[in-house]
């Protein structure tokens, strides 16, 4: 009777706390190998991974929202990897990592609209937002909404004044407003915190440029070329400082410069082409208005006469061939005088 109590007893424990299975001290389970594959992100098979997992247990939230994440970097399978994002939201409304993903899927979709409300939703949540803020203001960007783009950027650098990106966005944002004096200021700032970062600086170059400040253009314009030499958006941005300058020969080689780095860069080639028609050096220009226009870019009619001035003149008007002489005229000989008329009958005599 003992000992068909106690197997009684060890029956009931386990239907009432369900079969476990044995696991030996120190082995990993192997749906915990599998989790944490599906989890690591230098996994190259963590799609395959999730989806194994998630078929075990179908509940786990955070395995299903790094499918959706790992789906939607894609355009492939895009739209599956939305609905993980979704499935996974709806159980974890306040988990800011999921409505960021969510944003940058939305956005990769297009529908930036659904992208902006989405990166809002992450900042409720987010402690350290500046990624998000520094997202949402590119998005706002982008959609023409340079004030609102500016309101969040402003809001980061006043949080997090050491912040180097947020003063390069902010520098942008009013420099698409026309506000060249504040985005020279943000720009300065953004260079001042991170020396090195090349973008900064060549904007800040091209800011100085649009405000008819060259030389202190021009140097930070060098500076930019001389740290990164192989970036060919710097020496464009150069080419136009001097082109501004009326350098006109160091414009032409930065042009160039920017050219052998990046054939189809449009803007160079034109430009490049331009200068070289008002130093007269006809056939590289010409050369240079053929690559513009493959690259689709159409030259006004004020570049095209200019050209036309300088490279193709009107030919010359060959000369009239001498006509050989003409013989002289003979005189004319003199007409003999008409003799007298008769008199009339019966003169005086009579």
């Amino acid at each position: 009777m003992r000992t068909i109590g106690c197997l009684l007893l060890v029956g009931w424990v386990c239907g009432c706390a369900g079969v476990k299975p044995v696991e030996e001290e120190g082995v990993v389970p192997a749906y915990q190998t599998i989790r944490e594959k599906c989890l690591d992100e230098g996994e190259k098979n963590g799609v395959e991974a999730c989806r194994r997992f998630l078929k075990l247990y179908p509940k786990d939230m955070d395995v299903e929202h790094r499918l959706g994440f790992l789906l939607c970097q894609k355009d492939a399978t895009l739209p599956e990897g939305l609905a993980h994002l979704r499935k996974a939201l709806a159980a974890q409304a306040d988990n800011p990592d999921i409505h960021l993903h969510m944003a940058q899927a939305l956005e990769r979709r297009g529908d930036r609209e659904s992208a902006v409300e989405s990166y809002r939703k992450a900042l409720m949540w987010k402690k350290d937002a500046s990624e998000v803020r520094l997202s949402l203001a590119g998005l706002l960007r982008k959609l023409g909404k340079r004030e609102e783009a500016e309101r969040e950027l402003r809001t980061l650098v006043e949080a997090d004044p050491a912040s180097a990106v947020g003063w390069a966005q902010l520098s942008l944002s009013l420099f698409g407003q026309g506000r060249l004096e504040e985005a020279i200021a943000a720009g300065q700032k953004a260079v001042e915190l991170k020396p090195d970062d090349v973008n900064a600086r060549n904007n800040l170059g091209l800011f100085l440029t649009q405000a008819g400040k060259l030389p202190e253009a021009i140097a930070e314009l060098e500076k930019a070329v001389s740290q990164d030499p192989t970036s060919a958006v710097a020496h464009y941005t150069l080419g136009l400082a001097f082109t501004k300058a009326d350098r006109l020969e160091d414009a032409a080689r930065e042009y160039l410069s920017a050219i052998r780095l990046k054939d189809e860069f449009p803007e160079a080639q034109h430009n490049a082409a331009v200068v070289l028609t008002t130093l007269t050096l006809c056939d590289e220009a010409r050369a240079r208005f053929a690559r513009a226009r493959e690259l689709s870019v159409k030259s006004s009619q004020v570049v095209q006469d200019q050209f036309k001035a300088l490279c193709e003149p009107p030919p010359e008007t060959p000369p009239v061939p001498p006509q050989a002489p003409t013989a002289p005229t003979p005189p004319t000989p003199p007409t003999p005088p008409s003799p007298p008329a008769p008199p009339p009958a019966g003169g005086e005599g009579r």
